[in-house]
């Protein structure tokens, strides 16, 4: 998402506000799912293709915590106790303001007007960073108990709401549905009756992956196979109909400000968000993908979209490029955007607001909680 002093006209500026929006499940986790054995519905539950509508008691984690974060070898001692020092002094700042949001889902939806499984998923991710973050034990024990109160939200038949929703919401919740429940399991969560949800509407969720964007669809195939879900295309069968390995013309990229999330979910599908090494199948998307990433990240810098240069710099960590001069001057960039609340970007609610037509958006949970959590991401896995 694009901040709203960035130096283009309002159009383009809007338009850019709107962006993420269009890009469904942008929540993102510091490292790769977990590969847990087959998930079934739980002895009694709600059986596949039916409607699960069982209330769900609260209950606290039943499992071990599944909370890494991999970050690159350091470059230089001196390096590494600066950059790190940063990140901490910046996480500190960020927990200040993140550990009061609540990002309710239901009450998102039904008094703001927005998604709130998403927002809800960014909030989880955000607790994730912290959590596994090795340097402030202090901040990890608090953002896992965060974490276990809000997964107590998604204990109840509105949130389980998927096989009612209409189709556009259907698309649009999705891929969060799925990505909350792999973060819960990873907190520890008891997914089982979770699970039971999933499967009650898995025919719709398999019918309806052909209509989505190739990025998207990895993305799912990767929750899939987390999940112990089946009916997705691999993403090993999807990635040479991607804009990578066609080698899209570079004129793509910047002909509308959504397209770089296009790219960089790409990259975080294709890579489990930094678990392996990009796939490629010649030499040449390598270079092309890096590239891309280099000069995309030259150009979010400039319009002074925090966003896309946080998702861009942990691209071209996950790419293995992440050594030239262009690294430093992003982290300096990001740090530069931390306001004295501790959050990243620069919203405008009034203009927001026009942007989606809506007098109720709130841009602490649609503006400032997704470009927070990825610029943690970033500053993090460039702290070496």
């Amino acid at each position: 998402m694009i901040a709203t002093d960035a130096p283009f006209g309002l159009h383009t500026t809007l338009a850019c506000v709107l962006a993420l929006q269009l890009v469904a499940g942008c929540g993102k986790s510091p490292s790769t799912p977990g590969q847990g054995a087959e998930a079934q519905p739980p002895r009694g539950s709600t059986t596949p293709g039916a409607q699960a509508t069982t209330q769900v008691p609260k209950r606290g984690p039943t499992g071990p915590l599944a909370l890494t974060l991999r970050l690159p070898a350091a470059s230089t001692q001196t390096q590494a106790t600066q950059r790190r020092g940063e990140t901490n002094a910046a996480l500190t700042k960020a927990w200040t303001w993140a550990k009061s949001l609540r990002p309710h889902p239901v009450e998102m939806r039904e008094k703001l007007k927005m998604s709130g499984k998403k927002h809800l998923v960014e909030y989880l991710a955000l607790l994730r960073l912290v959590a596994a973050w090795p340097d402030q034990p202090a901040l990890s024990k608090a953002a896992v108990a965060r974490a276990h109160e809000v997964l107590a939200w998604t204990d109840s038949d509105a949130f389980h709401d998927m096989a009612r929703v209409d189709d556009g919401r259907f698309r649009n919740e999705s891929m969060s549905y799925l990505r909350c429940a792999l973060l819960a399991r990873e907190f520890g969560w008891d997914i089982r009756p979770y699970m039971a949800h999933i499967h009650s509407v898995l025919p719709r969720l398999v019918a309806h992956l052909p209509s989505r964007g190739v990025d998207q669809q990895m993305s799912f195939a990767d929750l899939f196979a987390a999940l112990g879900l089946s009916g997705s295309t691999p993403r090993q069968a999807l990635y040479p109909r991607s804009r990578i390995a066609q080698l899209t013309p570079f004129k793509h990229w910047v002909s509308h400000p959504k397209q770089v999330y296009e790219f960089t979910h790409e990259v975080f599908a294709m890579t489990g968000r930094g678990a392996r090494p990009f796939p490629f199948r010649r030499p040449i998307e390598q270079r092309y993908a890096r590239k891309v990433a280099h000069t995309l990240l030259h150009i979010h810098m400039t319009e002074k979209n925090h966003d896309g240069v946080a998702e861009l710099l942990v691209n071209r960590v996950l790419l293995a490029d992440a050594k030239d001069a262009q690294v430093p001057v992003a982290r300096r960039f990001l740090l530069a955007g931390q306001d004295a609340k501790g959050r990243f970007g620069h919203y405008d609610q009034a203009e927001v607001r026009h942007a989606f037509n809506s007098t109720t958006y709130d841009v602490e949970l649609g503006g400032y909680l997704h470009t927070t959590m990825v610029a943690l991401w970033a500053l993090m896995l460039t702290s070496g």
